[in-house]
């Protein structure tokens, strides 16, 4: 069965984060999926506001 190009897109993604990430300790990956989210929440017009340690919320910044 032929896979869709979206889901090979996912999987070249998955990919391509997991080369990226293999080497490195896990405060490095934390670090990496946090600047990442920052970057993509502030493209898509979100804010993450801290509620706790390590616990946060999203915020529109359209409104």
């Amino acid at each position: 069965m032929k896979e869709s190009k979206a889901l090979e897109e996912v999987w070249e993604w998955k990919n391509a984060v997991y080369e990226e990430t293999k080497e490195m300790n896990k405060d490095e990956i934390y670090k990496y999926f946090n600047r990442d989210s920052e970057t993509f929440l502030n493209r898509a017009g979100y804010k993450k506001i801290k509620i706790a340690d390590g616990v946060y919320t999203i915020k529109s910044m359209n409104l």
